[in-house]
């Protein structure tokens, strides 16, 4: 697929493209990642299809590299919620049951917002929520406060969400597709 004279390679994986930048790197010892990314493929951080009509409003274009704005947005909030809650060690004191409000907090909206059509700062919003979320989950499964119902009970009302949410997704892209 060739978008704005730009081949995409959907088959790639990051990990097989991070292979050839190491190889890539060996010849040309000042190369950046980012640019490598740039040449071999820009729309391997996008995950989205180019071919879709709305693809561009699920992407920022970051000098020629297309980023996923879901993704960016749910991993700044997993990384500012990661160090935050690690700095107040907030979820030391936490319950099982607060545990579950939290993700009931955090995930319903999200969920809620992909069936209506919300506003992007809403969307973006509940994204970055999501992202805190995540760090609170993965926080709360190494703590010794949470009981041992509760770990693997949010996590597989959070699998069951991720997987659902993504079938849909998927489902939409395919008949946007037609």
């Amino acid at each position: 697929m060739i978008r704005n004279g730009v081949s995409s390679n959907r088959s790639g994986d990051f990990l097989g493209v991070l292979r050839d930048y190491v190889a890539a790197r060996k010849l040309e010892p000042k190369l950046m990642l980012f640019d490598f990314i740039r040449y071999r493929d820009p729309y391997l951080i996008a995950h989205h299809d180019p071919k879709l009509i709305d693809f561009d409003r699920h992407v920022w274009n970051l000098k020629g590299v297309f980023l996923c704005k879901g993704c960016v947005l749910v991993l700044a909030g997993f990384l500012i919620g990661f160090f935050l809650l690690l700095a107040i060690r907030w979820f030391l004191h936490v319950s099982g049951f607060v545990s579950f409000l939290i993700l009931v907090g955090t995930v319903l909206p999200t969920v809620f917002s992909s069936f209506v059509n919300s506003s992007n700062i809403l969307r973006r919003t509940f994204r970055f929520l999501l992202g805190c979320y995540l760090a609170e989950m993965v926080l709360m499964l190494f703590s010794s406060n949470i009981s041992v119902i509760s770990k693997p009970f949010n996590v597989l009302v959070f699998l069951f969400l991720r997987i659902s949410l993504s079938q849909r997704r998927h489902r939409l892209n395919d008949i946007s597709h037609m």
